[in-house]
């Protein structure tokens, strides 16, 4: 059975970026372009691995993380946290307050995300 993927990104082409990506590597990625979307989207089939963008048109990445840490069947679900925008330090630990498992800035290598990515998918 594939590896299951959500990527939320409001930016096309990291979603397409993303999904490419990870259908290299034999995962079952789905997309959304935005946060009630994605938690929509998580809740009906939870993934093994959540990708989020912080800057959503609806809501921001952080309020999302946290509530997938409050749904009992996605609190365990690793999250990777993305940005282009909030590059600061105190950005990056507000984000594993909120639950993040990690926290890449745009833009970030295809080789690090595989290595965050296969990292957080074997814990």
């Amino acid at each position: 059975m594939a590896t299951r993927v959500l990527v939320i990104d409001d930016d096309p082409e990291y979603r397409q970026i993303l999904q490419d990506l990870g259908s290299s590597q034999g995962w079952d990625v789905q997309t959304c372009d935005n946060g009630r979307d994605g938690l929509e989207q998580a809740r009906k089939a939870p993934p093994q691995l959540i990708v989020t963008d912080l800057v959503l048109g609806d809501t921001d990445g952080f309020a999302l993380c946290e509530q997938f840490r409050q749904d009992p069947r996605l609190k365990a679900v690793p999250i990777i946290m993305v940005t282009g925008t909030y590059r600061r330090e105190e950005d990056r630990l507000r984000g594993q307050n909120m639950g993040a498992d990690a926290y890449l800035v745009k833009p970030f290598s295809l080789a690090e995300f595989l290595q965050t990515a296969a990292g957080l998918l074997k814990a």
